[in-house]
């Protein structure tokens, strides 16, 4: 195996940490040398934190952080504590001896609250730097140990080492050597599983439902936790559009929540927040009425009015709907707000023509490859470099989408980083047009 994890900190609890979710309110932490761990957690606001220490030479630094909140086992937890209903139980080192771990978790079920979660963090098996013969349960072991004990496997996710899968996704469909060891070429599975150093399983009773649960805590006027518990449902169950389209409809509920409890938030951000969940949800099931009017909605608390008409109008025209009606005669009428105008300084011919480097991404897109082509029609195919090269926008057949409409024949040749990074340290653009955000 790879050495301890109570003797290593090599980011998997830090990993660890941003997946104990916000909305839990008690939480219990159980393993080795996890009196830093609960000391992160015990900064987090309105959190009562428990801890179970199996070193006994680690317990008191575990007691001096939760004091009465520390124990040295389950048995004097469950005999000590009245009403535990702990909303998250964090196994960092579990013992995973199938056995002992089904166990384990039989005793941690009257513990658990109604719509708790325990989250297991151990070290991946496949992992590249895992020794050799090593005995650790694969995920499918452990998935069962937990059903052996009624849970339910909710979640599986993989903490990478990202050093390890930059240069494995380098080198896909070939062998190639890395910290003195060679890796043989393999199907794509198999460097997935090499640069996987450990994986979080999150286990729930059998029949939670995380909408009910987060219709809950909505109810309870935590839209941030709400939409906490949506934004964790496994892309498995999303694969139906009508179901899709629901959740990220609920999404939007949550945001506009947010936006009456604190009506300073950035209202572009808020908006920019929300278009992400209901443009894909539109684009599945396009006559899906509760986003529509949900869309709508943000969009008057930001202060525009028409373009909650114009969402609600358009609806409303292929699928007619009282409640979508009805919200649509309420609105006032009204006209569109009226942004600050662009103030660019003036052009001074005698500088010459504009320069732009224009970062843009590598796969066909309507939106950058149209705009490339306007900026060079306007200023010039000269004065538009783009990064990284896109030989489409040059005269090249596409290699693949073979009827993709947006290809163009514009002057110009490939520049490399070096080159790139030569000419902005020189100041040779006068602005840079950041396309791709894949790459930001």
């Amino acid at each position: 195996m790879t050495e301890p994890m109570q003797e290593r900190y090599r980011g998997d609890r830090a990993g660890l940490y941003g997946r104990v979710p916000f909305y839990a309110r008690k939480v219990l932490i159980i393993g080795s040398d996890i009196a830093v761990f609960a000391g992160l957690m015990k900064q987090r606001k309105h959190v009562q934190v428990f801890g179970v220490e199996r070193l006994p030479e680690r317990y008191a630094i575990l007691q001096a952080i939760l004091e009465q909140a520390a124990f040295a086992s389950l048995t004097e937890l469950s005999a000590t504590v009245a009403v535990p209903d702990f909303d998250a139980v964090i196994f960092v080192d579990p013992d995973l001896e199938t056995d002992v771990f089904a166990a384990t978790l039989r005793m941690l079920r009257p513990l658990l609250a109604a719509e708790g979660d325990v989250t297991v963090l151990f070290e991946n098996p496949g992992y590249w730097q895992t020794a050799p013969g090593a005995a650790m349960p694969a995920v499918a072991e452990i998935g069962e140990a937990a059903r052996s004990a009624d849970f339910h496997t909710y979640l599986i996710e993989p903490i990478e080492d990202r050093v390890f899968s930059r240069v494995a996704n380098a080198a896909k469909g070939a062998a190639f050597d890395f910290g003195g060891k060679h890796f043989p070429a393999a199907a794509e599975e198999q460097r997935v599983d090499w640069s996987t150093a450990d994986i979080v399983l999150v286990f729930v009773r059998p029949d939670y439902n995380p909408v009910e649960h987060a219709h809950r805590l909505l109810d309870a006027d935590d839209p941030g936790g709400s939409y906490e518990v949506l934004e964790r449902i496994p892309a498995g169950f999303l694969a139906d559009p009508v179901t899709h389209a629901v959740i990220n409809t609920e999404k939007l509920v949550c945001i506009a929540r947010w936006q009456q409890q604190d009506p300073g938030q950035d209202r572009i951000e808020t908006l920019v927040r929300a278009q992400e969940l209901f443009y894909p949800a539109v684009a599945r099931e396009p006559h899906f009425v509760p986003a529509y009017r949900c869309q709508a909605e943000l969009w008057r608390q930001a202060g525009d009015a028409d373009m909650a008409r114009r969402l609600l109008r358009s609806v409303l025209h292929v699928a007619p709907d009282n409640e979508a009606a009805e919200q649509l005669a309420a609105l006032s009428d009204d006209a569109a707000p009226a942004f600050p105008a662009d103030c660019p300084p003036d052009w001074d011919p005698a500088r010459g023509p504009r320069r732009i480097l224009f970062i843009t991404h590598p796969r066909p897109h309507y939106g950058l490859d149209v705009l490339y082509d306007g900026l060079c029609r306007v200023l010039g195919g000269d004065a538009v470099l783009e990064y990284p090269h896109k030989p489409t926008l040059h005269g090249a057949p596409p290699e693949e989408h073979k009827h993709y409409p947006c290809n163009f024949d514009w002057p110009g040749a490939a520049a490399d980083l070096d080159t790139v990074l030569a000419q902005l340290r020189a100041g040779e653009f006068d602005a840079v047009l950041w396309g791709n955000w894949d790459a930001a």
